[in-house]
């Protein structure tokens, strides 16, 4: 589906969203390198990455069938490749205006360890936008969109039109 401005954009449930992030959300815990069955049960996920969240999550708040591809740095060119709005993250992600965001976050200069990547949304009405994601020390869960961690955003996109 494309938006008015010509980007790909995702139709998505935010209902059928809300509910599987709250099932999965405080339950399910991070791992590197952890993923889950394509169409698990939250239930029936005991560990998974940040990656392998979005791959997991995703195809199934969609209405349209999507393969996300995995790893962090596949989903950024995945994101590019469908065509979704390139975001300045700081000027955007934390818009309670109904959009569901894909965000990016780079290494830390002469670091090995891998980048991370999580969704951020903001209902119209709320104060602040909040993450949906799975991070080490807490696993599935939310955090403000503007946290400390997102210092080194490389990229953010935009997957939906508003979600009401």
């Amino acid at each position: 589906m494309l938006s008015a401005t010509g980007h790909r954009v995702l139709a998505i449930n935010p209902d059928q969203m809300n509910s599987l992030f709250a099932r999965a959300e405080g339950r399910v815990r991070y791992r590197l390198g952890a993923k889950a069955r394509p169409g698990a049960r939250p239930e029936a996920i005991e560990y998974i990455d940040c990656s392998g969240f979005v791959r997991w999550f995703l195809p199934l708040v969609c209405s349209e069938h999507i393969d996300v591809p995995d790893g962090s740095q596949n989903q950024r060119a995945w994101c590019e490749r469908q065509g979704f709005k390139r975001t300045d993250y700081y000027a955007n992600a934390g818009n309670c205006d109904g959009r569901l965001r894909i965000a990016f976050l780079s290494p830390a200069p002469n670091r090995a360890w891998p980048r991370h990547v999580w969704l951020v949304y903001g209902s119209p009405g709320e104060k602040r936008a909040m993450t949906m994601e799975s991070y080490a020390g807490c696993g599935v869960g939310r955090r403000w969109w503007n946290n400390q961690a997102f210092k080194r955003v490389s990229a953010c996109y935009v997957l939906t039109e508003p979600l009401v």
